[in-house]
């Protein structure tokens, strides 16, 4: 009953926290705040004035219509539906000072969704295993071991 009162709260803001399983409450204005600054980073991010998808959308169904026409073998399906913008959105870091937020772009509502998933697909089966990783904890493992056998090369 009271999850239900703070999410109903306007003031108030309920984010997952960054890397663990808790959830975190802050102060709405804080968040935006926090969410406006990282978004106003122009090396990062690029304000637009409409929204693109409909021309996106078009874009990629004339070349999924050149992909299909040229190539027998991989089919790609029409977009067709309603689509929409990627949107943003923080979570807390809880384990760094300041509470900073990581922010998380979901493409998931987007066009290229879909097709970036079938590409995905297609393409995975013909990238060496010793060319990929499973997660970030690989790629720190293998930093790791490298410092180990640089600073044991030396005694």
């Amino acid at each position: 009953m009271a999850a239900k009162q703070l999410k109903k709260d306007p003031d108030i803001t309920i984010r997952k926290a960054d890397k663990t399983a808790a959830y975190v409450l802050m102060n709405t204005s804080e968040y935006l705040d926090k969410m406006d600054t990282i978004l106003s980073d122009e090396t990062k991010f690029k304000k637009i004035s409409k929204d693109p998808t409909e021309s996106l959308k078009k874009k990629l169904n004339k070349l999924i219509t050149i992909n299909n026409d040229a190539n027998t073998s991989i089919k790609f399906n029409k977009l067709s539906g309603v689509y929409r913008m990627g949107y943003c959105y923080g979570n807390m870091k809880t384990h760094k000072p300041g509470n900073k937020l990581r922010p998380i772009i979901t493409q998931i509502s987007t066009p290229t969704y879909g097709i970036a998933k079938q590409l995905c697909t297609i393409l995975t089966p013909y990238i060496p295993a010793a060319s990929s990783l499973h997660s970030a904890t690989d790629f720190l493992d293998i930093l790791k071991n490298k410092q180990c056998n640089r600073n044991h090369s030396f005694s």
